[in-house]
């Protein structure tokens, strides 16, 4: 390349180079504001207040307990029984006492103790000890009797199933609420209301004698009330507890007319003698009276013996 040739060139880079040189001014320099010139209190206008919400209704605090809606398992059964014997009518009381009685039916009274008697024409030697259990079954008021002769000798012993008036809190007895187990009992048998179940109108002698188990309660509650069914409940004060005193409730459905058995129950109410408890045990007095009932509904009745004079039964298929 010759030297005219690489002037050209170098010539040529640097007018390129000067025609791309940027020869805008700078811009201008920004004035700082003063202090204080944004110090103005800045008002807001408040807007339109929204409307207050909707009060919900006031609600009490009730506490209410659950309503026992479980239908026993042998209700369905019961009830079929009850409607193919023409839906007798049943009363049901509770005995206003731990010392009634049960109406003794046609298969036997009332069982509280059990007696035990010997004899004999020699020496005897004999020895016993009574006492109670605390809750913990621990023995408490331990006593020991011994009996001694060399004959003859007649020596009766009996056990008491209940407890003796004295041997019980006598302020505890006055708490048992009669009254709601006789109406929780009522519920459960009623059935949601298929069954009739009645309140019989007695007279203060007519419960009385009920309540010493009477049998001609028995004609007046058929004739005068027109019931066919008693269910009669009898507590028994079985053991006394730190917690209050324990009961035995023994139920026994009786037909009014002719006296039979058609139903017993057995159950032990522990204490305290509150709702949920009354609610759980009668439920079970409940179902097995059903039971009983629907089984004695269900089988035919027994043969009339020979001359013997057969009574009307109280409920016809």
């Amino acid at each position: 390349m010759t030297n005219i040739g690489i002037r050209e060139i170098v010539g040529l880079s640097v007018f390129i180079a000067a025609g791309c040189q940027d020869h805008t001014p700078p811009p201008p320099r920004a004035s700082v504001p003063p202090v204080g010139m944004y110090n103005d209190e800045v008002r807001v206008v408040p807007g339109k207040p929204l409307p207050p919400p909707e009060m919900p209704h006031y609600q009490p605090p009730f506490t209410d307990e659950p309503l026992i809606t479980q239908v026993p398992p042998e209700q369905a059964v019961f009830v079929d029984a009850y409607a193919q014997v023409g839906r007798p009518r049943i009363s049901l009381f509770v005995n206003r006492s731990l010392e009634g009685q049960i109406i003794p039916t046609n298969a036997g009274g009332r069982v509280a103790g059990v007696q035990n008697t010997r004899e004999t024409d020699g020496a005897i030697k004999m020895e016993s000890t009574r006492g109670r259990v605390d809750q913990w079954g621990r023995p408490i008021d331990e006593r020991t009797d011994r009996f001694e002769t060399q004959g003859p000798a007649r020596v009766t012993d009996r056990t008491e199933v209940y407890l003796a008036p004295g041997q019980y809190d006598e302020v505890a007895a006055k708490r048992v609420d009669y009254d709601a187990i006789e109406n929780i009992l009522t519920d459960w048998l009623a059935a949601g209301g298929k069954v009739s179940m009645i309140s019989a109108k007695l007279s203060e002698a007519q419960i009385k004698d009920l309540q010493k188990g009477r049998r001609n309660v028995l004609n007046e509650l058929s004739k005068d009330n027109q019931v066919d069914v008693l269910i009669q409940v009898q507590a028994h004060a079985t053991r006394q507890t730190e917690r209050g005193l324990e009961v035995r409730l023994v139920a026994e459905a009786i037909n009014t007319q002719g006296g039979e058995s058609i139903g017993r129950a057995v159950v032990d109410l522990p204490p305290p003698l509150e709702k949920r408890a009354i609610n759980e045990y009668t439920r079970f007095l409940a179902r097995k009276l059903m039971y009983d009932m629907s089984r004695t509904w269900s089988n035919p009745a027994p043969a009339p013996r020979t001359g013997a004079s057969q009574a009307p039964p109280t409920t016809q298929p």
